[in-house]
């Protein structure tokens, strides 16, 4: 269970896996609705004639239950109903529920927007664009698409950067990843210490607090914080 609280707004991801011949994903998303003073315009009975549930039950009932719509919250507890209308509580609101009959649908549903590329053999959803960016830019342009700047922190998954193909273009000789010295301490966005490093020969050179993949030999280089190189992005699926 996920919950994403953004100001009044939060978004509740319900999602869970069973077997029969095969795995099937089934997601429910749902979002919260804050019921204005005094609003009781719907007299829709609950969907079950029983006692309010805890919270958590709540939820993973009309996550399984066809038909529900909404969880009225009563409290502590909680009702389900078959509509989105206003009970004079707030209430969490299904906005979509959805199936995937693997986990490379399921996956791959998570990253193919914004210009992301999933990759199954590793599972990791990524991004490279040829934008040039400073260190700060490059961050908000991973952001604003969903991801961050690409963490490489174990061997597998540098291993796997090195075998993908990165776009050329004007000015890409480099792509920004995630990484930063501050007080002689390497540390990815996170604040976890890097402790190991994939240089490339005579790396790093310059003493600068930011990283880039080379695109001639896919190994880490130090760059200045704000010279402009490409960028590569990853989605955390």
């Amino acid at each position: 269970l996920a919950i994403m609280d953004s100001a009044t707004n939060i978004i509740v991801f319900f999602i869970s896996t069973y077997t029969a011949r095969c795995f099937v994903f089934n997601q429910t998303t749902f979002k919260r609705h804050i019921a204005p003073t005094g609003d009781s315009s719907s007299t829709s009975p609950p969907m079950f004639d029983n006692s309010p549930l805890p919270w958590a039950d709540c939820f993973q009932e009309c996550h399984y239950a066809p038909g529900c719509q909404s969880v009225v919250i009563e409290g502590e507890n909680c009702r389900l109903y078959t509509d989105t209308g206003n009970h004079g509580n707030d209430s969490f609101n299904v906005v979509s529920s959805l199936s995937y009959s693997n986990l490379n649908d399921f996956t791959t549903s998570k990253c193919t927007a914004n210009g992301y590329l999933y990759d199954d053999s590793f599972s990791i959803c990524y991004k490279p664009t040829t934008t040039l960016a400073n260190d700060t830019y490059a961050r908000q342009l991973c952001q604003q698409s969903g991801g961050r700047l690409m963490v490489i922190d174990s061997p597998q998954k540098q291993n796997f950067i090195g075998n993908i193909t990165l776009p050329t273009g004007p000015g890409v000789t480099n792509f920004r990843i995630d990484a930063f010295l501050s007080g002689g301490i390497w540390r990815f966005a996170d604040q976890r210490e890097i402790t190991t490093f994939y240089w490339g020969d005579g790396e790093p050179t310059h003493g600068y607090p930011t990283v880039c993949i080379s695109l001639t030999t896919y190994r880490w280089n130090d760059v200045h914080a704000n010279y402009n190189h490409a960028v590569l992005c990853e989605k955390v699926l």
